[in-house]
This record gives C-alpha cells, structure tokens and sequence, in this order.
C-alpha cells in the first residue's frame, strides 16, 4: 500500500513540476513538444506512404491474377468444347 503511495505522490510531483514549468516558460514548452513529436510525425508520414505503396501494389497483383485466371478458364472452356468426349 505505501509503495503505491510513494508512486503516486512522484507522479504528483513530477505532474506539478511539469504545470510550473508550462506556466512560466509556455513557448519553451510548445517548442519542446514540436521538437519531440515532429520527427514523430515525419516517421508516421513515411510509414503511411509505404504502406499506400504497398496497398496499391497488392491491389494490382490481385487484379493481374484475376485477369490471368480469367484468361485460363476461357482458354480450359475451349479446349472442353473442341474434345467432344
């Protein structure tokens, strides 16, 4: 009970130490944040884009394979229709 306590009360601390600092230095705070999120944001706009390049690869491949089986079932109802058995 008293550990949760003692971690509780840090995070106090720690969370009012955070509040002074926004109140009395507020646009070091926000320069901070855009320092820190800003590659954060540039790494989730690559991966984004990768994965848009990825879908869309897919997207032909799966419309190339449909178009070819397409093409070997055409091919497999002629060949049916010549051989009359």
């Amino acid at each position: 009970m008293s550990a949760n306590h003692a971690s509780n009360s840090t995070f106090d601390f720690y969370l009012r130490k955070l509040a002074v600092f926004v109140a009395k230095n507020p646009r070091d705070f926000v320069s901070y944040v855009v320092l820190i999120l800003s590659p954060l944001m540039l790494i989730c706009g690559y991966l984004s884009w990768k994965l848009i390049q990825l879908m869309e690869q897919e997207k032909k491949e799966q419309k190339r394979k449909g178009v070819k089986n397409a093409n070997i079932a055409k091919i497999r109802r002629k060949k049916n229709k010549a051989k009359p058995e």
